[in-house]
């Protein structure tokens, strides 16, 4: 067989020394890590401070035998040809991160999944904007349309989650925010119960922004006749899980104004004031913009728990499936 020989252009260094399994792997993504590379690969790093994302190609130095169906993060058995497992047969790992900043030949990045003294192969840039429409990705979708959201909920990404539903929104605000936190705790609660997600059914008692949210995390759409509008203006959800007769109903709390208006003050008064003025001039509505925008992110950061009051209860007996 024939053989190749690689030298490595650098090294990885961060304060993770030994393999961690899924559960783990977060932590070592989400730390700051260093790629020191080689003084005589420094030339090659020239203009690398543009770049916003960059993709690394490194080698498993401390992975063992390969195996050849591998069990994914989220449950699933592939080969190891069609997942990201570290044991492969070549040992070769690459992986998209975000650049930081560029001091002489040490990149330090965000999101790689290497240990320490991992050495690297290669860099490039990254065309993140092809991603999701590159037809190397479009079987990806063709099977599970919500693998994306899915990977979110189960990671506990509340702010990705927001992301996209700004893309169906149109916008960021404090309602769709909060339609994604009420979502995302309800659907916690049900993972509490049982691993299947499949054919659950909301209802929302609002006719606000908030719906987005729901829709967006939880799959129930008006659409596809699995969200159920009622009459009421609070933030309310209430998601059904038939098949395990129960359902989860999550429900503002008396203070959830105030809460907000702690990590953005004043946001109340300035919103009802927006919306009794009839007269909107567009630079009004540019700052306000701006600042329900904010206020969209800024609620992420508070105790989630301390917005909604989640109650697990059963379905009544009219709407149980009986096998």
């Amino acid at each position: 067989m024939e053989t190749f020989k690689l030298k490595p252009i650098g090294y990885v260094r961060n304060d993770f020394n030994e393999p961690v399994d899924f559960s783990e792997v977060d932590y070592i993504k989400n730390s700051v890590t260093v790629l020191e590379i080689n003084k005589e690969f420094e030339d090659g790093l020239f203009a690398i401070e543009k770049l916003e994302f960059i993709k690394v190609f490194f080698y498993f130095h401390k992975s063992e035998d390969f195996n050849f169906i591998c069990e994914t993060p989220l449950g699933e058995h592939r080969g190891v040809f069609a997942c990201r497992s570290p044991r492969r047969p070549n040992n070769i790992g690459t992986t998209t991160v975000k650049l930081i900043k560029r001091v002489k030949n040490k990149l330090y990045v965000t999101g790689i999944d290497a240990i320490n003294d991992t050495p690297i192969l290669d860099i490039k840039n990254a065309d993140t904007i092809l991603v999701e429409t590159h037809p190397l990705y479009i079987p990806r979708y063709k099977e599970n349309p919500r693998v994306d959201i899915e990977t979110l909920i189960e990671k506990n990404k509340v702010e990705a989650l927001l992301l996209k539903t700004g893309q169906i929104h149109g916008h960021y605000c404090v309602g769709s925010s909060l339609g994604v936190i009420a979502s995302f705790l309800a659907l916690k609660e049900i993972e509490k119960q049982t691993d299947n997600l499949v054919n659950i059914e909301a209802e929302v008692r609002t006719q606000s922004c908030f719906i987005d949210g729901v829709q967006l995390v939880t799959g129930c759409t008006i659409g596809n006749k699995k969200l159920t509008l009622l009459d009421g203006n609070v933030f309310s959800l209430i998601l059904k899980h038939k098949a395990c007769n129960l359902q989860v109903e999550v429900l503002a709390k008396d203070d959830i104004h105030d809460k907000i208006d702690q990590v953005m003050p004043n946001y109340s008064t300035v919103f009802k004031t927006f919306k009794q003025n009839k007269n909107k001039d567009p630079k009004i509505v540019a700052q306000f913009k701006e600042m329900t925008t904010a206020a969209a992110f800024k609620i992420l950061e508070l105790d989630l728990n301390t917005l909604f009051n989640v109650k697990l209860t059963a379905l009544a007996d009219s709407e149980k499936i009986y096998i």
